[in-house]
């Protein structure tokens, strides 16, 4: 769902019905639902919530009451490294339980310092950011934030 390049009113609707099929195809092969979703938040969610799916929401773009929000429905908020230089990221990190976050680089885009490539090394940028924000060590960071993705993937 990406409202930032898609402007027109009957193409958001092509593009929410396409959205209901990936969730549906996502349901029936019981896989989970990553969500890239830009400038579309409030239709993604409550599309999202149609269907009673929980999603990874990847580089979440709302702010912090809807990011409360989602969180508190089961989904899984994730942080990319631009989170350094992002005040909107840093209230949602705020906001939002620590066993609901995930960490991403979203390489080579958003990265920790503006106008560079990003690279999947800065990962760690984000779980310092992170521990530094909730006041918690950075290995707290780390562990629950790969616990949490290890759950929504089904990965041992």
């Amino acid at each position: 769902m990406d409202y930032y390049w898609v402007k027109e009113e009957e193409k958001r609707k092509k593009e929410i019905k396409n959205f209901r099929k990936f969730i549906e195809l996502a349901k029936k092969l019981n896989l989970p639902l990553v969500i890239h979703s830009r400038d579309a938040e409030d239709d993604t969610l409550r599309v999202l919530e149609e269907y009673h799916i929980k999603a990874l929401l990847h580089c979440f773009g709302g702010d912090a009451k809807k990011a409360v929000d989602a969180a508190g429905k089961g989904h899984i908020i994730s942080i990319p490294t631009n989170l350094i230089n992002s005040r909107v990221r840093q209230e949602v990190v705020k906001a939002v339980p620590l066993e609901s976050l995930v960490l991403e680089t979203d390489a080579p885009y958003l990265a920790p310092v503006p106008k560079t490539r990003n690279e999947p090394v800065n990962i760690k940028v984000t779980a310092k950011k992170i521990a530094e924000i909730k006041k918690i060590d950075y290995s707290v960071v780390e562990e629950t934030t790969t616990r949490t993705a290890k759950k929504f993937f089904n990965l041992p």
